[in-house]
This record gives structure tokens, C-alpha cells and sequence, in this order.
């Protein structure tokens, strides 16, 4: 999990060049944009990356940001927004074009999400992605709450900087929300039948998360091989299905630890694991930190 972090932090900074780049607390919250260079960023076709750990929302103000998305090419013109959800494969095509992008670790987009009472859709929180076309009165607000996160993201390190930080792109968050009722999402769906059993999949694994974690409890129920299921995962988001349930499984526990309100031995009854000492081990396996270490490197009400 952080080394495929430390990559993509690699993979964007290759990409943006000498653009204004930031990113604070070993990469929970990043900016970047090119609105004051010179010439609009061209772009090379880029190796393609895994984004498991990042919410990435890109507003295109000039030209146009060509993408593929697991698979599927997309093309982002002027005053369009794109919203690449974690568990997804994406790279860059060539093209050329002026932007603005703010993302966030997934763990603290669902921990906004869970604040502010949004209506919890495993598909349009993970293994997605969205694309909408907005108005230049739009994006103008966007881009002005944009100014303030990068102004904050610019200050040397001190005691509330993260709650800061936080709370801008909460209000970026409710801004796009706001925007989002109005406006119709561009459609990339098929309708093809793994399409429909992948969906299928995913919404019994946002009701079955906490007690179930095996490929054969998923495949059994959706009437098909584990072999057969890991291939529509594998299509869908690059990986098997069961590195996708243990990626989904600890991001979720991820938000509790975050959050930091209940005992771990207590998250770990809520997972339905059957001892502390094994949730550690899992959560230790997947992640490559233990639950203990991820609330001390990670939690505000211990970091500060």
C-alpha cells in the first residue's frame, strides 16, 4: 500500500513537470496545477498506475486531458471535472491542457463522507470513476476554493494546518456536491453481463464487508467460479477479487482508526475477526503497518 503510494506521488510529479506541486503529511492531502505557466502541460502516454489509495478530482480549464480508465478512453475538455475513485487503473494519453487537482487519501474522503451524513454507495465512492461537464460559473468556485486550499498547503507546518486542510477540501467536497444535482454525469456503462454480475458484486460486498471476506462466500452467491469472479474484478479495477475485498475491507478500517474513537479490539469484533492478535496480523498484511502505528502516524487527535 505505501509503496504503491510513494509511486504514484512519483508517477504525478513525472507528469506535471515544473508545475506547482504539493503535497502535505507524507502525501494525505495533494495539489497541483499548471493555471500560471506559461504554456498549457503537455503530456506524454504515461505508464499505466493502480490508485488504491486516492481520491483524485481534476478540473480542466483550457485544452483537453485525454485518460484511459480501466480501459475505457476518456476525454476531458474545457470546464469538465473528472473524479478518479480508488481501486481503478488509469493512465494519460498525449494531449494538452491547463488544470487544477486537489486528492485526498480515500480514508479521510470517507471520513467526510461519514461527517457530513452523504449517503454511503460503494460505486460511487470506489472502483469508479466520474465525469461531468460544468459551467465556467462553476468551475470559477471551484477554483476559488481551490486558491484558499493552496494558500493553506503553501504555509509552513504548524498546529491546526491539517484540520485546515481538511476542512478546504470538505468545502470542496460540498461545492461539487452542490454543483453535481444540477448537471448530468457522463455515462461509460455497458451493460454487458460482467458488467452487471462486477456491480452486483460490489454492492454484496458493501453489505457483507464487516462478516464475510472470502472469494468463495461472493462467487458462491453471484452463482459463478472464484476464478470466473476474479477475472471481472481483474477487468474492472486491475486486480483479483480477493486483493480488491482486502483492499475494501481494511480501507474500511482504515476510517475507524482514523478516527479513533473506539478501542482497536473493539473494530476488530466489529470485522468479525476472532481475535485482536489476527486482526492486527490481516490489517498488518495488507497495509504494511500495524493498526497501533497507522492511529499514531495518521490520527489528528494524537498527531497534534
Amino acid at each position: 500500500m505505501n509503496s504503491t503510494r510513494d509511486s504514484q506521488h512519483r508517477f504525478i510529479l513525472d507528469q506535471i513537470g515544473d508545475n506547482f506541486f504539493k503535497s502535505f503529511l507524507h502525501g494525505k492531502y495533494i495539489i497541483a496545477d499548471n493555471i500560471d505557466s506559461e504554456c498549457p502541460l503537455k503530456i506524454e502516454k504515461s505508464k499505466k498506475i493502480f490508485n488504491d489509495a486516492y481520491h483524485i478530482i481534476i478540473v480542466v480549464t483550457s485544452g483537453t486531458l485525454n485518460l484511459t480508465i480501466n480501459n475505457i478512453s476518456v476525454t476531458v475538455e474545457e470546464n469538465s471535472y473528472i473524479a478518479i475513485m480508488p481501486g481503478i487503473i488509469f493512465n494519460f494519453e498525449e494531449c494538452e491542457c491547463r488544470f487544477f487537482m486537489q486528492q485526498v487519501q480515500s480514508y479521510i474522503m470517507q471520513n467526510i463522507h461519514d461527517e457530513t451524513d452523504s449517503p454511503i454507495e460503494i460505486r460511487k465512492h470506489y472502483f469508479t470513476f466520474h465525469h461531468v461537464i460544468f459551467s465556467q460559473q462553476d468551475v470559477d468556485a471551484l477554483y476559488r476554493n481551490y486558491l484558499k486550499t493552496k494558500y493553506v498547503m503553501k504555509l509552513p507546518n504548524y498546529q491546526l494546518k491539517e484540520f485546515a486542510c481538511k476542512a478546504y477540501f470538505t468545502l470542496y467536497l460540498s461545492l461539487i456536491h452542490h454543483i453535481m444535482q444540477y448537471k448530468q454525469e457522463i455515462s461509460y456503462t455497458t451493460g454487458s453481463h460482467k458488467e452487471v454480475l462486477f456491480n452486483k458484486f460490489l454492492d454484496m460486498l458493501g453489505e457483507n464487508y464487516k462478516k464475510e471476506r472470502s472469494v468463495n462466500y461472493y462467487a458462491d452467491r453471484l452463482a459463478i467460479t472464484t476464478k470466473y469472479l476474479s477475472s471481472i474484478t481483474s477487468m474492472f479495477t486491475g486486480v483479483n477479487a480477493s486483493k480488491l475485498i482486502d483492499g475494501f475491507v481494511t480501507m474500511q478500517i482504515i476510517v475507524r482508526l482514523y478516527k479513533n474513537n473506539n478501542p482497536i479490539k473493539d473494530i476488530s469484533k466489529e470485522f468479525n475477526f476472532p481475535t485482536q492478535s489476527f486482526f492486527g496480523r490481516y490489517f498488518k498484511r495488507v497495509t504494511g503497518i500495524g493498526p497501533r502505528d497507522f492511529i499514531k502516524k495518521n490520527c489528528i487527535k494524537i498527531s497534534h
